[in-house]
């Protein structure tokens, strides 16, 4: 499995290791009030207390492997994407999943016609997200009514990433 080190940044010294972990680590970071710290280890996001190490909770939703995790604006939500194989595609789901950051437990799960997602950015105040997929476009997801409000096409590759103007007047895509 894989472990994440926890240092003292002017000290160096080692804290405590956060070892409850199965598969290596794809990503850690610190929630945005620098409380938790979150790790996407194969198909499981786990939070862990930054003071003290302990796990606060762990979320096995995902057939597939976490291969990002990403905050709305107002801190309260995150929200997994999978990571693919060798072609671009999560063999078993196409899935994001949106928790509060809080507690763990699921909002909503994002499923569309997507063969995977990629990336999921909130876009004004999170009325909306932005959706980057593997099979060639972004979706503008409107987050009150659950439904697309808009495709961008134009690729012939996955769009690895998506970001949109806060007027909701340019989404760029790559």
């Amino acid at each position: 499995g894989g472990n994440v080190f926890v240092y003292d940044a002017n000290s160096t010294e080692l804290l405590y290791v956060l070892d409850k972990h199965e598969w290596s680590i794809n990503q850690a970071l610190f929630s945005p009030d620098g409380k938790l710290i979150l790790t996407a280890s194969g198909n499981t996001l786990r939070a862990f207390d930054l003071n003290t190490g302990k796990l606060e909770y762990s979320r096995r939703d995902h057939t597939a492997h976490i291969g990002s995790i990403n905050f709305n604006p107002d801190a309260n939500l995150l929200i997994t994407a999978l990571e693919y194989d060798a072609q671009g595609f999560s063999q078993t789901e196409s899935k994001a999943r949106i928790y509060n950051l809080e507690d763990g437990k699921p909002v909503h799960v994002l499923q569309g016609e997507t063969v995977g997602i990629n990336s999921i950015e909130y876009v004004i105040k999170n009325k909306f997200e932005l959706i980057s997929t593997n099979d060639s476009v972004a979706i503008l997801w409107d987050c009150s009514k659950g439904k697309t409000k808009q495709e961008y096409f134009g690729h012939k590759g996955p769009v690895i990433d998506a970001i949109c103007s806060t007027d909701l007047n340019f989404v760029f895509t790559a």
